[in-house]
């Protein structure tokens, strides 16, 4: 996703982009235009290359400035500030600090003033003081500037509010007739009921109520025609989405309520639109909008039917669509996210979700097109292989390679509900191929991460993963039970088995978003169409297959905290075990991820557990069997240790074979290490050396061990931003 483009106001062929996938902050020197070079495309990491970040850009006669927050870093923003003679992608960002005092901070947002380059906004949703705090700098955001405009209760023009839900900003707008004032789209509850308004802050006179106050969530608003005129959207409002304020000779505005009629006469009812943002006046005609649509609140309306971006040239009496969705996938605005090149302004951007990351028009909006060459940073959350195919699971869409990463050439296929055409986002739980069938492609929705934790549960496909609609895919696990209030699962793994055709397990969390969401283990014995709920009591996110015996092993948290081992043994019948709680150095930690090697007898066959704090769990595969989990001791790399010459040549002939002879490794089981960083350990045996092991880490790279975990050296090379986050680790069929 992409939400925000800053086009430098001296050298419009540079642009930043941010982005919500942990990579940072991006550059293109050639407009976002293609360069046709792999090795030097037309988007590349900034030095701000990790983080969710959001930006905005400002100038001056001889500096171009970009400001971005870095989500988990909420007292501080960036700033980089350039020369027109230095190259941006070769200068560091520097941290600024506006504020001494912030508690618990939700988010932090940054507004640049269009008509006062030097003044820079930010707003922090404060949660222990249940309101927005704000805070400007008139000097380009230097760290000294900053000042705070107080929430003073008394003369703020909201009489009464739910003061335990408090006040938050939703969007912010600037006087273009008076620098002193600005105004701001505030949220509240009031009478058990989402309300908004629209206010302005006068920096020598306070507070003014602009709106009435409106039922639902102001998502975007601007104004126009010197300020005489404000149009906003709604959501979450049962019959308002788009609405037109009109200043009276006093100085009131008064309020028009419309409805979405388009250029043939269609009327979409506001009741009918539960999702609407982004609206924008162009700044070469007042008279032209744009806006984006969503998402239906109608049954009979899918939300591919209207989702899209709208242009109005009659300030919003009639509008048509200009961009839409394809039949592959179903990108949609985000945000505010729409931009003008500020000296050709029939060159715009927007920025969106998935592969249409930014899209680009050079005719006012008529046309758009996708520039993403380079942007590479998408989250990709599982990968499967098969003899021809790649599959990766990307936010919402699978993409698929047929030549075996010959070619960079990739299909994406989106997945939405059949339902209500909702896209199906976050695909956390990995995509699988089955091993029997292999046209037949199973994908695991959820997150693990409590913000993104929604639309869990498993879609399936039967040819090969492609489909004509994003409607194709078959929602085949959701919810277990309609009766007990418990649904939508976070599914964190699927696994086929190796050896009995069209079994297959799930693993799933509990959903954090809601804390009610079905968790444990499901199986399937018809190749995925049909899913039992065989284990309830804790999260588990991890399955692998004994390799001599009919036993599957998944693991996951214990009720009270811990790791967790499930042991469920198929032939003759379905019989499942537990472990107690499994308690290793580290409170609270979690295994994670499993895997065993293979090729060595069960007496010196182990297993390697990762956990949730950054850990691998050595244990032998028959202590693993009988739950005995004994006080390992804790591994120590000697890498750090000083090295006879003879031992450094003998690693370097190690490393180079790849390879070490099995009867001279000692097998000790009951070990852990412990890397120095990251978090949500993935563990891959090699199949064909059962020596050889690979731990990836969230926030931490990718390790490898040659001699069946008892060192461990950093393997991260060729991961080419620190934003190195690894989700999954697989080998393709060959090793």
């Amino acid at each position: 996703d992409r939400k925000n483009v800053v086009i430098d106001y001296h050298n419009p062929n540079i642009l930043f982009v941010d982005c919500c996938d942990n990579s940072g902050v991006w550059i293109s020197k050639t407009s976002g235009e293609p360069t046709g070079d792999p090795y030097n495309p037309a988007w590349q990491h900034t030095k701000l290359d990790r983080g969710y970040a959001q930006i905005k850009g400002t100038y001056d006669n001889d500096n171009t400035y970009v400001f971005s927050t870095i989500s988990g870093e909420n007292s501080n923003i960036y700033r980089l500030k350039y020369s027109k003679s230095e190259d941006p992608q070769e200068k560091e960002w520097e941290k600024i600090g506006f504020a001494d005092d912030l508690g618990n901070i939700l988010g932090t947002f940054i507004y640049s003033d269009p008509y006062n380059q030097e003044r820079v906004f930010i707003s922090v949703n404060d949660l222990s003081q249940r309101q927005s705090r704000v805070f400007y700098s008139i000097q380009f955001g230097e760290s000294e500037s900053w000042q705070e405009i107080l929430f003073d209760t008394s003369t703020f023009p909201i009489e009464s509010y739910d003061e335990d839900i408090g006040v938050y900003i939703a969007e912010f707008g600037f006087d273009s007739t008076n620098e002193n004032k600005f105004y701001m789209s505030i949220g509240y509850g009031k009478n058990n009921q989402l309300t908004s308004a629209i206010v302005s802050y006068h920096l020598d006179e306070g507070w003014s109520l602009i709106s009435e106050e409106l039922p639902g969530l102001i998502t975007s608003f601007c104004l126009a025609d010197n300020n005489n005129r404000i149009y906003a959207t709604i959501v979450k409002s049962d019959d308002l989405a788009f609405v037109v304020g009109e200043k009276e000779a006093l100085g009131d505005y008064t309020w028009e309520y419309r409805d979405i009629k388009l250029e043939n006469g269609t009327l979409i009812p506001s009741s009918q639109i539960s999702s609407i943002r982004g609206i924008k006046v162009s700044p070469y005609d007042s008279s032209t909008l744009f806006v984006a649509l969503l998402s239906s609140s109608n049954d009979t309306m899918m939300d591919f039917d209207i989702r899209g971006l709208y242009k109005s040239e009659n300030k919003g009496e009639t509008w048509r669509k200009v961009a839409s969705a394809d039949n592959i996938y179903m990108a949609y605005l985000k945000r505010n996210s729409i931009f003008f090149d500020p000296h050709y302004p029939q060159i715009m951007y927007a920025g969106m979700t998935n592969f249409d990351s930014i899209r680009k028009s050079i005719d006012g909006g008529e046309t758009w097109y996708p520039i993403t060459e380079g942007l590479n940073g998408i989250n990709v959350f599982g990968v499967a292989i098969t003899n021809d195919r790649i599959y990766g699971v990307v936010q919402s869409a699978v993409a698929i390679n047929e030549d075996n990463l010959e070619t960079n050439a990739w299909e994406h296929r989106q997945l939405a509900s059949p339902d209500d055409g909702r896209v199906t986002a976050n695909l956390y739980g990995g995509v699988e191929v089955d091993p029997f069938s292999e046209n037949i492609v199973l994908i695991g929705a959820g997150h693990k991460s409590t913000t993104m934790s929604h639309n869990g549960g498993i879609y399936r496909n039967e040819n090969y993963g492609y489909t004509d609609t994003p409607l194709e895919w078959e929602r085949v696990l959701y919810d277990s039970n309609s009766d007990d209030d418990l649904s939508n699962p976070q599914i964190m793994d699927i696994f086929f088995s190796e050896t009995t055709p069209g079994l297959v397990f799930a693993t799933a969390m509990i959903n954090k978003a809601s804390g009610v969401g079905e968790r444990g283990v499901y199986i399937s014995q018809d190749h995925g169409v049909n899913w039992d709920w065989i284990y309830k009591k804790s999260d588990m996110y991890y399955v692998v297959q004994d390799p001599y015996d009919p036993i599957y092993y998944a693991v996951g948290e214990g009720e009270k905290g811990g790791g967790k081992v499930i042991k469920i043994t198929i032939d003759p019948t379905l019989k499942i075990e537990e472990s107690k709680s499994i308690s290793i150095p580290g409170q609270n930690d979690y295994f994670y991820c499993i895997d065993i090697q293979r090729g060595l007898s069960e007496e010196d066959a182990c297993a390697f557990i990762g956990t949730q704090k950054g850990k691998i769990l050595k244990i032998s595969l028959l202590d693993l069997r009988e739950f005995n989990f004994k006080k390992g001791k804790q591994i120590t790399s000697p890498s750090n240790e000083p090295q006879s010459i003879i031992q450094i040549i003998f690693n370097k002939i190690l490393a180079y074979l790849n390879l070490i002879d099995t009867d001279t490794v000692e097998s000790s089981s009951n070990q852990y290490y412990e890397f120095d960083t990251g978090t949500s350990t993935v563990v891959a045996v090699d199949p064909n050396n059962p020596n050889i092991v690979y731990a990836g880490l969230f926030n931490g790279g990718i390790f490898r061990s040659i001699d069946s975990g008892e060192t461990w050296k950093d393997y991260s090379q060729g991961l080419t931003s620190s934003a190195i986050d690894i989700y999954e680790l697989k080998f393709s069929p060959d090793g």
